[in-house]
């Protein structure tokens, strides 16, 4: 059963190109990037898919002129597959050698057929000729959507304020907080549950103990803290207070 000419790769970058506008700011439609996707095909699936991409390359009416020394032709491609699928059928019966030569010579198919791809799409990017990859069998790019929303971090739990190793610092703590890139410490000397009277006086990219320092002592103080994540601030611990000294 013959396998749908699919595009994705895997361990080969290929070129991706933006899509450009115009004066009427309509996409152009030459440049939907293209994907070759090869590394959950086996082996003889893979091989037909360079040779039916090939097979395509083989007649395509603008794809006739010689092809740059660098990148693989029609002729080339067709023989490379020819090669694999031979050698998966003798890897088959269980020849060990074969086995290990297949496995070998699989990168080499894969970057081959990618390398031409690559050079396809360049071709329809520099002439601005969509033709040189729609009848290539290529398929476009489908955009992943972007379904994934990272939840807001929780608040921290088990905080905790002493005193620092000078005057006038704090030494601050509190468990680990999933998701969290930054973990803040706010006091105020003022009324707590005043918003405006809260300022931010150290932050650390980790949970264990950092220091914060420039407080007035001795000087009794509220400190809560709160973290940062993808999806921006989570919400605030319990409200401690220590006398700084």
């Amino acid at each position: 059963m013959e396998k749908n000419l699919t595009l994705e790769e895997s361990n080969v970058p290929l070129f991706s190109f933006l899509t450009l506008t115009g004066v009427n700011q309509m996409p152009n439609p030459f440049l939907v990037p293209v994907q070759v996707t090869l590394r959950d095909l086996d082996h003889m699936e893979l091989a037909n898919w360079v040779h039916h991409f090939a097979e395509f390359l083989a007649v395509h009416p603008d794809h006739q002129a010689p092809f740059p020394p660098t990148v693989p032709d029609a002729k080339e491609l067709m023989t490379d597959a020819a090669y694999h699928v031979d050698l998966t059928n003798q890897a088959a019966t269980g020849h060990r050698g074969k086995k290990t030569e297949r496995d070998l010579n699989r990168p080499r198919l894969e970057a081959n057929a990618t390398i031409t791809v690559n050079w396809a799409v360049a071709r329809a990017y520099r002439e601005n000729n969509p033709n040189l990859i729609a009848n290539l069998g290529l398929e476009p790019k489908k955009p992943t959507p972007r379904t994934h929303i990272h939840p807001l971090v929780d608040a921290p739990h088990n905080p905790k304020v002493g005193h620092g190793s000078a005057s006038g610092s704090v030494l601050a703590s509190c468990n680990k907080v999933d998701g969290a890139a930054v973990y803040q410490l706010w006091a105020t000397a003022g009324d707590p549950s005043i918003e405006e009277n809260w300022t931010l006086i150290a932050q650390s990219p980790g949970c264990k103990p950092f220091e914060a320092h420039g407080l007035e002592a001795p000087k009794a103080y509220h400190f809560k803290f709160r973290c940062y994540g993808h999806a921006g601030y989570g919400a605030w611990s319990a409200i401690l207070a220590l006398t700084v000294i």
